[in-house]
């Protein structure tokens, strides 16, 4: 398997075009051979940017390229996050801590948002490659910093007896076709 995410599509349902709940799971590949699993049932309320940084031109809450990432960043903190173990032979509890987290959704916005360069591509296609990586890298640390910096308040929410409750996987979802 490549790196990134595995999914083709995601199905989610939401009451408010903010707040989903997954109908399927997310699964993503990280570059060090892990498998992860935002579960069926998981929560999300997309790229959680907070709102300074949301009125920056190219950063939502919805944002199109970067939202699967999102998704899976709240898995982690939200304790839904799982991960394969090949010796089990399933999914398990991933129980990253809050810096494995964001360094997670570091590496799909990566994954996700980079354009690679490739040996066929042409000199020019390569410059114009470079030049919008770096644009995209750029927003990407302020994202990855912009976590770092303020998302200690939702981690730890989510650790309150309220927040676990919050929290805990759908299970009455409908059967997907």
């Amino acid at each position: 398997m490549q790196p990134g995410f595995q999914n083709e599509f995601l199905d989610v349902r939401t009451r408010d075009g903010l707040n989903d709940i997954l109908l399927c799971p997310l699964i993503f590949q990280s570059a060090n051979g892990k498998l992860y699993r935002a579960p069926r049932g998981g929560s999300t309320d997309g790229l959680s940017i907070p709102k300074i940084v949301q009125n920056i031109p190219g950063f939502s809450a919805v944002g199109d390229g970067d939202w699967w990432s999102g998704v899976l960043h709240d898995s982690p903190y939200r304790g839904q996050l799982e991960m394969w173990d090949d010796t089990a032979q399933d999914w398990l509890p991933a129980n990253l801590t809050r810096a494995e987290a964001d360094a997670l959704i570091k590496e799909a916005l990566e994954t996700q948002l980079l354009t690679p360069i490739t040996p066929e591509m042409s000199v020019w296609e390569k410059t114009k490659a470079i030049a919008a990586n770096a644009k995209t890298r750029s927003q990407i640390w302020l994202i990855y910093t912009a976590l770092r910096a303020a998302g200690s308040s939702a981690w730890n929410n989510n650790r309150t007896p309220e927040g676990i409750q919050r929290n805990q996987l759908v299970t009455n979802l409908p059967k997907l076709i």
